[in-house]
């Protein structure tokens, strides 16, 4: 059958209660409160990306105040993506990490180059 509200409440305060880790890669996290916000458009209570994406936005850990910051320029709030603070969420860990993000070069390019001059 279809899902009442007592399992409606629960997904939605899954999607509060989970929490966006900063020593950690974040991408579960990111997957989870999207596999909870699939379930209740499902479950006929669709939230619309520009609010996904600002309930994503108040998850951020003061370490990704940046974020916020960037994205709070935009002048349309319906201009708001849930993948566009995914990517940043993700961006910002992996460069705040050390990580070589995809279509980077720079990182391992030096560690070859430093490691040629060497010998």
């Amino acid at each position: 059958g279809k899902p009442g509200i007592a399992a409606i409440y629960s997904e939605f305060k899954t999607v509060l209660d989970t929490h966006i880790p900063t020593n950690t890669h974040s991408a579960v996290a990111l997957a989870k409160i999207q596999a909870h916000f699939e379930r209740l458009t499902a479950a006929e209570c669709k939230f619309p990306s520009y609010v996904q994406a600002v309930i994503l936005l108040s998850k951020l850990s003061s370490s990704m105040d940046v974020i916020a910051q960037i994205i709070g320029q935009s002048k349309i709030v319906k201009e708001l993506k849930v993948d566009m603070i995914q990517h940043a969420v993700v961006l910002n860990w992996e460069q705040r990490n050390g990580c070589k993000t995809s279509g980077s070069n720079g990182g391992g390019s030096a560690n070859k180059l430093s490691a040629i001059k060497r010998k």
